[in-house]
């Protein structure tokens, strides 16, 4: 069984106690206490990252921003400059010049805006390419999940983005923020402390309440252009990486983190797509899956994913821990429950960790401490495209053969909005090829 110790080098504690480091952080911003952030990506969760670092951190200021779309630019402009923000209103500092469009809109901002921090939340497709980016410039990054959408992105962060973070001594944090619960990590020390047991068998849930698709477009904008695919991005299969990738990667990296971040044997899955959802218009992408992981020794991770309209309106996501001696329920930002021989309830967390994520980033750069808490989140994800794959192709899939996948997604060329892009078909085992 994992013990305590072994636990907490695994965890995002572990991440946040590096070595500590000359003040390198503050040679990126001139010695001064206030942080400069900018924000690459504005639609839903980068307007979000956007508060939650001014709460974060009290002398954080967001003084850059970036999108490919003007219009999203302007929306997210009007909505900070007004009362989004509160109290916080003065740390939002992003003059029209320092407000940066299009498909270099991330290559402007870090060419000309004199900032410290990048948050990522544009689509996960750019993502691994765009934390390369922000290093380069010497930059600390903070990545929203997931990482990457196939196996060649994957070992392109492993091969040439963790290792330059680590050489240039920058700090990088994931959007994994259940890693941040306090509740969660006490669950957790209680679980490698022996309070149920051997671990025997894991579930991770992803209950959504429908099937989430994007923004409403204009009419002219069909589902064939490019501009519509990465407008609409999480319902297209080579943006997102897929429901199991792009929202399941939650629970799925809480229960990694229980058996501690471990990887499977293999995997074997199915799924599919609602057929009253409209292809290409809603994507092509699955909307409920389920993957049965191997990890040996009897030992094995049942991942459960949905997300579709008129279902039973829940949403819930997390795991349950099967041990000899109890399960151990975890749901983040809620109540987690030992039920046992030695039964616990925990209370509920009171900050959101969405906000204790950026806060720890902010603290290590601060202390001169080097965090980085890409390679947990990167193995989550890698666990994910090979459950993806598997649900795919009906076939079982070991972990192996992930580590050497060809599989890219990434649009070849240059990226043109007015351009148009084929559709994949929806996935199925009779069709699907592996690469």
């Amino acid at each position: 069984m994992l013990n305590r110790r072994d636990f907490l080098k695994g965890s995002l504690l572990a991440a946040t106690a590096a070595t500590v480091l000359p003040r390198f952080a503050f040679g990126q911003s001139g010695g001064k206490d206030t942080l400069k952030v900018g924000i690459c990506g504005l639609g839903g969760r980068g307007v979000g990252a956007a508060l939650d670092a001014l709460m974060a951190d009290d002398d954080v200021k967001i003084t850059a921003l970036a999108d490919l779309f003007q219009v999203r630019i302007d929306r997210s402009c009007a909505k900070f400059e007004g009362d989004y923000f509160g109290e916080r209103k003065a740390r939002f500092d992003v003059p029209k010049n320092r407000r940066y469009v299009g498909t270099d809109c991330l290559d402007q901002m870090l060419a000309h805006a004199d900032i410290d921090v990048v948050l990522l939340c544009t689509p996960p497709v750019f993502r691994a390419e765009d934390m390369k980016k922000c290093l380069e410039a010497g930059k600390h990054v903070f990545a929203e999940k997931p990482l990457c959408v196939d196996p060649t992105a994957a070992r392109f962060i492993e091969e040439e983005v963790i290792p330059l973070a680590e050489k240039k001594g920058l700090s990088m944090m994931g959007g994994n923020q259940a890693r941040h619960d306090t509740m969660v990590i006490e669950a957790l020390d209680r679980l490698h402390d022996g309070q149920i047991g051997e671990i025997v068998n894991v579930k991770s849930i992803y209950y959504w309440h429908h099937y989430i698709e994007g923004p409403q477009l204009a009419p002219e904008l069909t589902p064939e252009q490019m501009e519509f695919q990465i407008r609409r991005w999480i319902g297209f299969i080579w943006a997102s990486g897929d429901q199991l990738v792009e929202q399941h990667i939650h629970a799925l990296d809480l229960a990694l983190w229980a058996m501690g971040d471990i990887s499977p044997l293999s995997a074997m899955g199915f799924g599919g797509r609602d057929p009253s959802l409209i292809f290409g218009q809603q994507g092509n992408r699955f909307s409920h899956a389920v993957v049965d992981y191997d990890f040996g020794k009897n030992r094995s991770l049942m991942s459960l994913a949905v997300g579709e309209n008129g279902g039973s309106g829940i949403i819930k996501w997390g795991a349950d821990i099967y041990g000899t001696k109890g399960t151990l329920i975890l749901r983040p930002g809620a109540e987690q429950e030992i039920v046992g021989e030695q039964p616990w309830k925990s209370d509920v967390v009171d900050e959101s960790t969405q906000i204790k994520e950026q806060r720890a980033l902010y603290r290590a750069i601060r202390e001169g401490r080097r965090i980085d808490a890409i390679p947990a989140l990167l193995h989550s994800n890698r666990v994910a495209i090979l459950g993806r794959e598997a649900c795919y192709s009906g076939k079982r899939i070991s972990y192996n053969w992930l580590l050497k996948s060809k599989q890219n997604l990434f649009p070849e060329g240059k990226i043109d909005l007015s351009a148009t892009r084929e559709i994949a078909p929806v996935p199925t085992p009779s069709t699907y090829r592996l690469v």
